[in-house]
């Protein structure tokens, strides 16, 4: 049986924060069962966007000391990386790109408490891609992983608890795509547009990846319209394990989700990487019941991934979830422009718009915003599904 434990944290205060990660990963099993002495380890945060840590939208710096300093105690040497979406502006070791994903790792917070922990940062945009095939896929067949993310003895999965407007939730499986480097991340949704089809796509990254311990920053974290301009909300947790899938299916029923409703886990579920069931999972540390939440709110689009891909073309017409750039908050900087992979947006004038015959609803635009001027507009239709 798969073993997650919950702790209760209020707050990011560092020594909190601490305890807190110390005492979930005790709880699950040590950090000892999970690296070893002389490994060395690589440590994959939520690295969405260039927001600061109180926004709620990436990994919190505090949270990601704490890991540091448990793989330091545990005598093996620790590694952050990843590779958000915003920085698909060249090829591999293009420097505007690797600026930028400076710019990243320093608005994020994690840059200084790398240096102040002595962790090495590095980037999954250079050193080149290995290509793994997966057959009989009904999405993308091969896909190129990072080769630094795969250089490591052991990886620890640091993810954010949140809403995500396509696949409803992100957690340890979703924060594994930031191993797939540069433009790629932008193709692959262009080819997978359904969210169970790009859900696959997903686990498959995770079983290249095999990440030996998750570590949830659900102290404060994101419902709405997540994954980066969502309602921001006090959740007040530690959850960890070594299961991810089992994590995540704990962690989405905290947010407010029946883990039945997310592809990613009952997909991983099936093909035997990690525990689905919330029957056959362990919860030690503080009861599931006692922090799930009761003001959930659902993501715009969360009743459109049970329409099978054979009838979106009818369905779309009556049911559609679209971007829309919000003009008063625009400030041009062409972010959603260089990441649409249907290439939807467009400069009309001085102001920009969405093709809406080109757009294909993966929500890149609206998830990569730095400034939250993507807003998501509804049917009539579709407004009184989401609930």
């Amino acid at each position: 049986m798969s073993k997650i434990s919950i702790v209760r944290c209020s707050d990011y205060n560092a020594q909190k924060v601490e305890k807190a990660v110390r005492e979930a990963v005790l709880l699950a099993g040590g950090i000892e069962k999970f690296i070893k002495k002389g490994e060395r380890v690589l440590l994959k945060p939520n690295l969405l966007a260039p927001k600061a840590p109180a926004l709620a939208v990436t990994t919190h710096p505090e949270v990601l000391r704490a890991v540091i300093r448990l793989v330091k105690d545990a005598g093996a040497t620790p590694f952050v990386g990843d590779s958000p979406g915003g920085t698909i502006v060249g090829s591999s070791g293009n420097k505007r790109a690797l600026a930028l994903l400076d710019k990243y790792w320093a608005d994020c917070g994690m840059k200084k408490i790398c240096e102040e922990e002595g962790a090495e940062i590095v980037s999954f945009e250079t050193g080149g891609v290995e290509v793994f095939e997966f057959k009989n896929r009904k999405g993308v067949p091969k896909i190129n992983i990072s080769k630094v993310a795969l250089s490591f003895d052991s990886v620890i999965n640091i993810p954010k608890l949140k809403t995500h407007g396509m696949v409803l939730y992100t957690g340890a499986i979703k924060n594994l795509y930031g191993c797939v480097p540069g433009l790629k991340k932008a193709e692959y949704h262009m080819q997978a547009v359904h969210p169970d089809v790009f859900s696959q796509i997903l686990v498959d990254i995770f079983s290249v990846i095999k990440p030996k311990l998750a570590i949830m920053d659900g102290i404060i974290g994101m419902d709405g319209n997540g994954p980066s301009n969502g309602r921001i909300k006090n959740f007040g947790v530690i959850i960890a394990g070594g299961d991810n899938v089992a994590l995540d299916a704990v962690s989405s029923m905290v947010i407010g989700f029946n883990r039945k409703e997310i592809s990613a886990i009952n997909i991983a579920g099936k093909q035997g990487l990690g525990e689905a069931d919330i029957k056959k999972i362990e919860v030690v540390g503080e009861k599931l019941e006692n922090v799930k939440q009761a003001d959930f709110v659902r993501p715009s689009n969360s009743a459109l991934k049970y329409f099978p891909q054979i009838f979106a073309n009818i369905v779309s017409k009556l049911i559609w979830v679209l971007p829309k750039i919000n003009e008063t908050k625009c400030t041009r900087c062409m972010t959603c422009v260089k990441s649409c992979p249907a290439k939807a947006i467009e400069m009309h004038g001085k102001n920009l718009r969405v093709d809406i015959k080109k757009c294909i609803k993966c929500m890149c635009c609206h998830e990569l915003c730095t400034y939250g001027s993507i807003d998501i507009e509804l049917s009539w239709l579709a407004s009184k599904l989401v609930k």
